[in-house]
């Protein structure tokens, strides 16, 4: 139930987040979904690693993997899609926490939610690049294929 809850307070958040960022009709909607599949998969990630980077890292290849596909889909650049999908995964929390533990003068408080913190979002930028390189891979491949695929004909 605890699972379920967060996946909506994710999908809720998201919608909201692409209100503010200008999304209307059927982009907004399918923003908030694809937050609830970021949490969902970060949920997921974690229960079978046990590791909150590694979900971190999965989660944010998979919310950039499915923002390219919404991207192609909608006929619009992947940033549209990228940012509010990402929004669950902004640890929140960890910066609250930070910032808090630094009014309060507390330096070990700080100093481990500060690391965790900047962990979690280096994970998230790695699997933001990750994503972003294998598509670039994907394409590279593609066109390749077309133009040997050109030269071939070209020659018979």
């Amino acid at each position: 139930m605890k699972a379920l809850i967060e996946i909506l307070a994710a999908g809720g958040g998201t919608l909201f987040f692409a209100i503010f960022y200008n999304m209307r009709g059927k982009k907004l909607v399918t923003a908030g979904l694809g937050g609830m599949l970021t949490w969902s998969v970060c949920l997921l990630a974690t229960d079978l690693t046990g590791s909150q980077y590694i979900a971190y890292l999965v989660s944010a290849m998979v919310a950039s993997i499915t923002a390219e596909i919404l991207a192609r889909f909608f006929k619009t650049p992947t940033t549209t899609f990228v940012v509010p999908i990402l929004i669950p995964l902004i640890p929140g929390g960890g910066l609250f926490y930070t910032m808090s533990a630094v009014v309060q003068r507390d330096w070990i408080t700080f100093a481990s939610k500060g690391q965790s913190t900047i962990f979690l979002f280096c994970m998230l930028a790695a699997g933001i690049m990750a994503a972003s390189s294998v598509k670039k891979m994907i394409e590279g491949i593609i066109r390749l294929q077309r133009q040997t695929g050109l030269e071939r004909r070209s020659h018979d």
